[in-house]
């Protein structure tokens, strides 16, 4: 029994200081506006890639390095089109940018 009562005090122990030591998370601010890039190219995979880095530097220069990362921006979309047959591929990406913190 006192054995029992022992590993019950240690593991509310346990969980009171793992709950304290861990940190919360933070928390993510985005902006209130959308940005949009677009790129061409003959593959469709590859103009969906360089779309989306024209969409990072885009907000780079508007909102700085901090805002860039395509993973935390809100409502992401790239669309892409090809304009006829054998005719190249038009991306265009668009985001509202996010980043962690205050």
């Amino acid at each position: 029994m006192r054995s029992m009562v022992r590993a019950a005090a240690v593991a509310a122990a346990f969980s009171v200081v793992a709950v304290a030591g861990v940190a919360p998370a933070s928390a993510l601010v985005c902006k209130q506006h959308s940005h949009t890039a677009s790129s061409s190219g003959k593959f469709e995979g590859l103009t969906a890639v360089k779309a989306r880095a024209a969409w990072r530097y885009e907000v780079q220069q508007h909102e700085g390095v901090s805002w860039t990362l395509w993973r935390l921006a809100k409502f992401k979309t790239t669309k892409c089109s090809k304009a006829g047959t054998g005719g190249s591929w038009t991306c265009v990406s668009r985001a509202r940018p996010c980043k962690t913190g205050s």
